[in-house]
């Protein structure tokens, strides 16, 4: 997956809270795994936020979560860290 590039002056202004999805097949560990993609670019991430949802046919998960972004570099990091993490399929 390629990431997709931010404007360079950004609407967001830092920091923010912002919701991000991150969509997968299905296993047990998915959820797991996406929280320690995050904790590795965001440490202090409160995993309470966390919220999932299964795909219709049950063979997809949607994770949601809320992070909170100091400034428009650790929201890149935080997107180019969840694409590469061979679980996820989609980052929203």
């Amino acid at each position: 997956m390629q990431p997709i590039p931010l404007p360079k002056h950004s609407l967001i202004e830092f920091p923010a809270r912002v919701p991000v999805t991150a969509i997968g097949k299905r296993v047990d560990h998915l959820a797991n795994s996406i929280c320690d993609t995050v904790r590795s670019v965001i440490p202090d991430f409160d995993p309470a936020t966390i919220e999932m949802r299964p795909s219709k046919a049950n063979n997809y998960l949607a994770v949601a979560f809320t992070v909170l972004f100091e400034n428009k570099a650790q929201m890149e990091a935080l997107d180019a860290a969840l694409r590469a993490n061979p679980l996820v399929k989609i980052v929203i």
